[in-house]
């Protein structure tokens, strides 16, 4: 299965002889040498010297082959050099205990380790398992230092501890797919964090939003591609939660979706895998059912759905509110856009559409109860009822918003927004200066709605004629009033202002009007714009 071979810049590694399919258990190894991890360097010398001198002359050669990167001027000196270089963790429990393996001492680091490492306290024996495919040919590797650290920070640590520095695929991404991922990481940290702080009773609200933020932990872990341990735990914090909370049917299916990631890591033999596999067979909520918040039987999973309903169901997704209701007919605009037509960052493939045009603007609306985590990730909805993520990459990583997005239903409005494509994760907008974003606290619906009603009464229609929001009859701006309060629409009269402010209902769009920002993105001639500073819009009283 795999063979000692040397490695370029290593030293020696395991490489795999034949292809590994993921789950395949590699190692299984007990310790040849081992001392508490708490122990002095001198204790050390005299509880590793006579291990060392019990081997056979086999094991003996093998120890002696491995490298020290400390000075001796004896044997026991030497062997706790070897030792101190090159032991791993062992046993954590009653002791932490480090020891030296002859085969799992040899696997090198990758920071997309391909392999994960345990102590199985059961067999006393360090296990190591195939975290994904390996191909024939292909270095088997683990991580030293564990995989939720930004670049800076594992690198140092591999530094100070390992005295080494890393350059393996993840080390080595471009600068701008190196800042995705350490976001992404700080997101599940994030995360990671809220769910320890949320409170424990059983109440619907905080644990909707338990789930939501276990769901965004897979979803982040997935497009960064780690199926590793941290995967495992967010699994498994989402089978206790909703077994905890009385749903049985969603207890079993992440229970069985939690034993299989563990069999898969740790091997069958592993208490995790042995306590997720009992739970999906009788999944219990360890209280009275009948106080139970979501009951539901273990049987009550439901059949015949696609795989992306199926996962709405389990994670408890509400489906959102559209953003333009079904039937609605949109109008091309030429100044806002959804994101499908929204031109690719740095030119590339950039829509002909764009290229005439100086500015635009992305209306998304916010979907229900954001997850107010740093970085922040907005998902909206556009206007032809596409979701898509906006990710902050601002200085402040988006907590310049935070304040504005209590309103539910609000509506993001991004200047010259583009189309991003992300290394890790789906096509979305990466947003970066902080002046180019407005929170509207109004539904995406009502502001397409009013936009069209101020294209259509407030622009002029050739030789200064207005169109009256009243009457609908057109005549000279002076002759005409204006809306004091809005300053959009034009009225022939006081008795037209009345039928369009209370047949028209535009008592209630004057209100949202008063937003000089929102005025300025309907009525700015942005074809005649030439650089554009962000918000507050500047000229929004009227026509630029």
């Amino acid at each position: 299965m795999y063979a000692l071979r040397d490695i370029p810049g290593k030293g020696k590694g395991l490489v795999a002889t034949r292809n590994i399919p993921k789950g395949t258990r590699i190692l299984s190894e007990r310790p040849l040498i081992h001392a508490p991890f708490d122990s002095s360097q001198e204790q050390r010398k005299t509880i590793i010297y006579p291990q060392v001198e019990a081997l056979n002359k086999e094991e003996r050669e093998i120890f002696l082959s491995f490298p020290n990167r400390y000075a001796f001027s004896d044997s026991a000196t030497r062997y706790n050099g070897i030792f101190r270089t090159n032991c791993i963790s062992a046993a954590s429990k009653p002791r932490k205990i480090v020891a030296f393996f002859p085969l799992a001492c040899r696997i090198n680091h990758d920071c997309d380790e391909n392999a994960t490492k345990d102590w199985n306290p059961d067999t006393k024996r360090h296990t190591v398992h195939a975290m994904r495919d390996i191909e024939e040919g292909e270095e088997i590797t683990v991580a030293y230092v564990p995989s939720l650290l930004n670049q800076e920070t594992r690198q140092n640590k591999l530094e100070r501890k390992f005295h080494f520095a890393c350059i393996c695929r993840t080390c080595s991404l471009p600068d701008e797919q190196r800042v995705e991922r350490d976001l992404k990481i700080d997101q599940i940290l994030c995360l990671i964090s809220r769910n320890a702080e949320f409170p424990r009773e059983r109440t619907l609200t905080p644990s909707l939003t338990m789930l939501k933020c276990i769901d965004t932990r897979v979803s982040l872990l997935r497009e960064l591609h780690r199926e590793d341990k941290n995967y495992g735990e967010a699994l498994s914090d989402a089978a206790k939660l909703v077994t905890t909370m009385g749903d049985l049917a969603r207890g079993r299916v992440f229970a069985q979706k939690t034993a299989a990631i563990w069999q898969r890591l740790l091997g069958s033999g592993n208490s995790l895998t042995k306590t997720y596999t009992v739970m999906a067979q009788s999944p219990s909520p360890n209280h009275d059912h009948r106080f139970s918040i979501w009951p539901t039987h273990v049987n009550d999973v439901p059949q015949g759905l696609g795989p992306d309903d199926f996962d709405d169901w389990l994670w408890r997704r509400e489906k959102p509110t559209l953003a333009a209701p079904r039937g609605t007919i949109m109008e091309r605009r030429d100044f806002f856009s959804p994101f499908s037509e929204l031109p690719h960052k740095n030119g590339v493939r950039g829509d002909i559409f764009f290229q005439s045009r100086r500015h635009w603007c992305f209306l998304g609306q916010i979907l229900e109860d954001p997850l107010l985590i740093q970085p922040l990730s907005l998902e909206v909805m556009d206007m032809y009822n596409k979701k898509t993520k906006v990710h902050f990459y601002t200085e402040t990583k988006g907590a310049e918003v935070e304040a504005y997005l209590e309103t539910p239903a609000s509506t993001v409005a991004i200047l010259n927004a583009t189309r991003h494509d992300f290394h890790f994760g789906p096509p979305g907008i990466r947003h970066e200066d902080p002046r180019m974003i407005k929170i509207i606290p109004h539904p995406l619906s009502i502001i397409l709605a009013l936009e069209h009603e101020v294209r259509s009464f407030s622009t002029p229609q050739g030789n200064d004629l207005r169109c009256c929001h009243g009457c609908g009859r057109i005549a000279a701006s002076s002759s005409m009033k204006r809306c004091a309060k809005c300053r959009s629409l034009w009225y022939c009269s006081k008795d037209c202002q009345m039928v369009g402010w209370v047949t028209k209902a535009h008592k209630i769009g004057c209100k949202i009007l008063e937003d000089p920002d929102l005025r300025g993105l309907f009525l700015t001639q942005w074809d005649k714009v030439e650089n554009c500073t962000g918000f507050p819009l500047k000229g929004v009283d009227g026509p630029c």
